[in-house]
């Protein structure tokens, strides 16, 4: 048994970008939930374009963070460089529309 079967499991192995998008659907949801922190009220609570757009300029960092700083568990780089770019394109897109 590999050292990252025994860490994680044999189920993991493989699933890397799979638990990468849950991670950043997660992230995305949870930054969007915060944004409606300093509502005093639920009748204060609009949606707005705006809160989305900022969900998503702090999600689009944390993904390039991720693939950055947890590389190894990201095997193949082209996606990975793919990934980054489509992160950092939505990032600067999202920052231009706020």
């Amino acid at each position: 048994m590999q050292h990252n079967e025994m860490q994680h499991g044999p189920e993991h192995k493989g699933k890397p970008y799979g638990r990468l998008v849950a991670m950043t659907l997660l992230s995305f949801t949870s930054m969007y939930i915060l944004m409606y922190a300093m509502v005093n009220e639920l009748a204060n609570v609009y949606p707005s374009f705006n809160q989305f757009y900022m969900a998503g300029l702090m999600t689009a960092p944390m993904v390039v963070i991720e693939l950055a700083l947890m590389g190894a568990m990201y095997k193949n780089t082209k996606l990975n460089a793919l990934i980054m770019g489509i992160a950092s394109i939505g990032g600067i897109t999202c920052f231009t529309l706020i």
